[in-house]
C-alpha cells in the first residue's frame, strides 16, 4: 500500500479449493519437467504446495483476503472466476 498512489488499485488472486487437483497436477508437471524440486506429499495439503528444496505455494481464501483488506482498512471486493480463481481488488485510500 505505501507505494501505491491514493486511488491506486490493488489486486491479489488465489486458486480456489474446488481447483485444487488441477493445481496440484501443473506442479507435478512442473517437477517432471525439472522446473520445481521435489514435492514434498507429507507436508502438501490444505491449499500449500510444499517441495523438498523448500518452495512453498499457498492459497488464500475469502475470509483470509477479508482479514487483510480489514487489517489495512480498505473496503475489499471479492470476486470467484470460473470455480478456478478468487481475486481481491480494493482501492488504496
Amino acid at each position: 500500500m505505501r507505494v501505491t498512489r491514493s486511488g491506486g488499485l490493488v489486486m491479489f488472486s488465489s486458486y480456489t479449493p474446488q481447483f485444487w487437483e488441477h493445481r496440484l497436477e501443473w506442479f507435478e508437471i512442473q517437477f517432471a519437467h525439472h522446473l520445481i524440486g521435489e514435492i514434498d506429499y507429507r507436508a502438501t495439503g490444505n491449499g500449500m504446495i510444499v517441495c523438498k528444496d523448500g518452495f512453498r505455494a499457498t492459497t488464500a481464501d475469502r475470509l483470509s483476503f477479508e482479514k487483510l483488506a480489514a487489517s489495512l482498512g480498505v473496503v475489499p471486493h471479492i470476486t470467484e472466476v470460473d470455480g478456478s480463481s478468487l481475486f481481491c481488488e480494493f482501492v488504496v485510500p
